[in-house]
């Protein structure tokens, strides 16, 4: 049994919906912790400044949300000493980071999943100071972010990324940049630059088997060309044999540090949040946090 554990969410009042998944959630967890707690704030930079107090000691907390709370969620965590064994639950848009883990995507079936899966030490992302568990990038990724309508996200979900995506990739503007990688020197023109710890983005595989989450290194992928004839390119890339090959328009690279600057500035997303913008100093803390993970 657990000893201590939380739950810990955004606050959304009055949504019927919401509470009815945390009654249920209370259900299945009741019988497996001796302490369970529910700490709800009403944004998720409370929840990242509850989750950094040393003083809040628990053996495992639940992080009820999207990929925006659980990006933030981890910059609070990866700060502490004591680090408790984080599950995720799924309850956002694309819960990108969560397909990382293998979870399922029903909130309920992933708390269940929380039960029975194994703990690995997983390795987190920095950006510009900025903790990231799925990825950074610029240019198309950003961009994405930057125009979606929320009002449409609120309604179709998922799709509103794709809608976004469409329309950002047939406005695809290149930029140049020079990046210092792992020591070594590279300049060019891109459409997109993605620096990945994880392997999912807006519910898509990205087809690049070396991606792992325990290796110690992020997955660099410099695209260049124009909108949807790059992104087919990219999403179709895989072989039979999962064999990935750098192609026109696309390179691949693992790395444990970028220094990138762009002309023009670029702002940067780091799992679909946008918070900082180039110079970016890119790299990574290994076996940072402790996640469980689903069992295959």
């Amino acid at each position: 049994m657990i000893k201590r554990g939380a739950v810990v969410y955004n606050d959304k009042a009055g949504n019927e919906d919401h509470e009815k998944l945390l009654e249920d959630i209370k259900e299945i967890l009741d019988p497996e912790v001796e302490e369970l707690h529910f700490i709800a704030r009403e944004h998720p930079g409370k929840i990242q400044e509850y989750l950094q107090d040393e003083e809040n000691q628990w053996d495992q907390v639940w992080i009820m949300g999207g990929d925006g709370t659980v990006h933030t969620c981890i910059d609070g965590l990866r700060k502490r000493g004591n680090k408790p064994v984080t599950a995720i639950i799924p309850a956002g848009t694309c819960n990108d980071f969560a397909r990382s883990l293998n979870l399922p995507m029903d909130p309920l079936a992933a708390v269940r999943a929380s039960l029975e899966g194994t703990v690995y030490w997983t390795d987190i992302g920095v950006c510009n100071g900025h903790a990231f568990t799925n990825f950074a990038g610029m240019g198309i990724i950003a961009d994405t972010s930057e125009n979606i309508d929320e009002e449409v996200k609120e309604r179709m979900g998922r799709f509103s990324y794709f809608m976004s995506a469409w329309k950002t990739m047939k406005d695809a503007e290149t930029f140049s940049y020079s990046m210092t990688i792992d020591g070594h020197q590279r300049e060019g023109e891109a459409v997109m630059i993605l620096v990945c710890n994880g392997g999912s983005i807006g519910t898509t595989k990205i087809p690049f088997p070396t991606i792992k989450m325990d290796d110690g290194m992020l997955d660099l992928i410099i695209m260049k060309g124009t909108g949807g004839e790059l992104f087919r390119e990219w999403l179709h890339r895989s072989s039979k044999n999962g064999q990935v090959e750098n192609t026109q328009g696309v390179t691949h690279m693992q790395v444990k540090t970028v220094n990138l600057k762009t002309n023009p500035v670029k702002k940067v997303d780091a799992d679909g949040e946008v918070e900082t913008e180039t110079p970016a100093e890119i790299g990574i803390i290994p076996k940072a946090v402790p996640f469980i993970y689903a069992n295959e």
